[in-house]
Formats: structure tokens, sequence, C-alpha cells
């Protein structure tokens, strides 16, 4: 794959294009591709999945298509958050160590699965905390209260709820 290759111009131009024409349809760029969001409108689900396909064919050598709650994105193929946790546990001060990777969209899988292959946790927001970020705040907050020798906070338990 070319060095440096991002989502190609026209794509990018025919998903701009479309989401001005259908209300609640966002576009997030993202350093090496585009996410479609259609949570906003629903009912247009079928239509960007058929554009996003249309421009990207499943046997694409560099990009593919990530499902995702609501969304679809265009991505490359060898960038992934497994690889990005991969990447990070190789160098000081993370080699060595257990990753902890919290997630709750299917593109958050291959960097859950990444930490636990690394001996770390891979959390799943709705199984481990009921779905409620404010879960996942919470259970971070103590985590740091344990580091910095908050007692209290070290006879929780440690584990996610």
């Amino acid at each position: 794959m070319p060095v440096g290759i991002a989502v190609p111009a026209n794509w990018r131009t025919a998903l701009e294009s479309a989401a001005e024409r259908w209300p609640g349809v966002r576009i997030e760029e993202k350093p090496h591709g585009v996410a479609v969001h259609y949570r906003l409108a629903p009912e247009r689900s079928h239509d960007v999945w058929r554009m996003v396909r249309a421009l990207v064919p499943p046997n694409h050598p560099w990009f593919h298509l990530l499902p995702a709650r609501e969304a679809v994105e265009v991505s490359l193929r060898s960038v992934s958050k497994g690889h990005a946790v991969e990447r990070l546990m190789a160098h000081q001060p993370f080699h060595g160590r257990r990753p902890i990777f919290v997630g709750d969209d299917i593109t958050d899988e291959a960097g859950m699965t990444m930490a636990r292959r690394f001996g770390g946790l891979g959390l799943r927001v709705a199984e481990a905390f009921g779905g409620d970020p404010a879960m996942v705040r919470a259970w971070l907050m103590q985590a740091v209260e344990r580091l910095n020798g908050n007692g209290a906070a070290a006879s929780s338990g440690g584990t996610p709820p």
C-alpha cells in the first residue's frame, strides 16, 4: 500500500454531497478514513450503506467498511485499534504492562481483543458497565485514586461493576 494514502477525494466529495441531501447524516473526518453517521436519520441507513458499498467494493486492496453503531466507517485495512494497542505495547512505558481497553462499538473490538492478548482487559461498556458511560468514568476515577494511594478506593475491589 502506498505510504500516506487517505480516502480518495472523490469518495469524500460523494459522501459530503449525499450528506447535504440527507438531513441528519453526518460525515466525520478521520486521519485515515471517514465515518458516515446516520443515528440522527436512521431512515437513511439503507441509502448510506448502498452508497458506501458502491464506493468501496469488498475486495478493495486498501480500504474496507467497518460497521458501527448507526454508522459505517471507510477505513484502511492496515489501520485498526488493535494495531494501535500492539504498537503501544512494543514501546516504553507500555512494554511489559497489562493494557486496558474500554469500548462501546464494533470498531473497538480489535483493541479489546489485542488488550486481552497482552494479558490485559478488553471491556465492553454494555457488558462491564451496564452501558453507562458515567459508570466507566467512575471506575476510571477509582483506579486513579487507587494509584494515588487512596485507601478507601483500594478497598472497592478495583474490578468493573
